[in-house]
């Protein structure tokens, strides 16, 4: 779904016999969702450390460092980025954007498209410091008032 697309969308099936059918589908202004490293929208995220290695049980972020984490469905972005075409460098989200970390909530760094890239977003935030749980958090992020799906850091 292009970011752009607001309020009511018409959708068209069309047969092989010709025969169609419209349906129209609301379209909300996010609908967030962190992908995982298993591919399977929940466990591990498909997660960075600040040096761009993978972040992993075996390779897990301090309290206090910045992770970058990626997702879909943040909804429109500020600056003038094509449907279909990558972006070519930093273009924020429109809809606010949190990171809800071990039960914290916390403002990202940046929310936007990652440069490069056609229709994949990156939340770089930092994990507080006095952040109070270790092991594999729980990481939910919300764009437009909608909660993504639940996947883990690794937290040392």
């Amino acid at each position: 779904m292009p970011f752009e697309a607001s309020g009511n969308a018409t959708l068209t099936l069309i047969r092989e016999d010709g025969k169609t059918t419209a349906v129209t589908i609301p379209v909300g202004a996010a609908q967030p969702g962190l992908f995982s490293a298993n591919s399977s929208g929940t466990g591990a995220a498909a997660a960075q450390r600040a040096d761009l290695s993978a972040l992993s049980d075996a390779n897990p972020a301090a309290r206090g460092e910045e992770v970058v984490l990626y997702a879909t469905g943040l909804g429109k972005v500020a600056s003038g980025v094509v449907t279909g075409q990558p972006a070519s460098g930093a273009a924020t989200t429109s809809n606010a954007v949190t990171v809800t970390i071990g039960g914290r909530a916390v403002t990202p760094d940046y929310a936007g498209l990652t440069p490069g890239f056609v229709g994949l977003y990156q939340v770089n935030f930092h994990i507080p410091a006095d952040l109070g749980v270790t092991g594999d958090v729980p990481v939910t992020v919300t764009a437009a008032g909608v909660v993504s799906n639940m996947v883990t850091i690794a937290v040392q």
